[in-house]
């Protein structure tokens, strides 16, 4: 069994005058990745496992939540996680690595939604910003992973707790 989270990054500051890859976290945003952590937290399962987008936004969501679950493994990056298309991100997801039974990726819309719905079949329209999915696979090795072979588990969004 492997199972994967999804984590829209926070929301940003919309600075028009700052490239787009270097946006910051707004006020809200600053507080939805520490509040979205204790509703992960109160979930379950955190993996050992996180990958985020180069992206500022998406990397600092992810060391929010990693900060306030006090988690020890460091956060990877990949560039190409940066406005990520599906294909893209199901290259990810089938070469993570395979002694990880659960992992996080922090990303981007409208990828991270439409890897969502691809793998799943459960239609999200938008993933919110700082927005969580949880699939789970019946499978035993990360590259099994395809079109409709997950199951939905939750979906959880600051908007419903604030």
């Amino acid at each position: 069994m492997k199972t994967l989270f999804l984590c829209r990054h926070a929301k940003s500051d919309q600075n028009a005058s700052m490239p787009d890859h270097d946006r910051p976290l707004n006020n809200r945003g600053l507080r939805s990745a520490p509040l979205m952590a204790r509703v992960w937290k109160s979930n379950g399962e955190i993996p050992r496992y996180w990958l985020s987008s180069s992206a500022n936004r998406a990397l600092h969501t992810a060391q929010l939540m990693y900060s306030a679950l006090r988690h020890t493994r460091p956060v990877e990056i990949d560039k190409e996680l940066y406005h990520a298309d599906l294909a893209t991100f199901l290259k990810k997801i089938n070469s993570l690595p395979a002694k990880e039974n659960a992992a996080v990726i922090f990303g981007h819309n409208p990828g991270i939604t439409e890897i969502q719905n691809y793998l799943t079949g459960h239609l999200i329209d938008n993933l919110p910003t700082c927005g969580m999915v949880k699939i789970e696979f019946d499978v035993d090795d990360w590259s099994l992973i395809s079109k409709d072979s997950g199951r939905f588990c939750w979906f959880e969004f600051p908007r419903k707790y604030e």
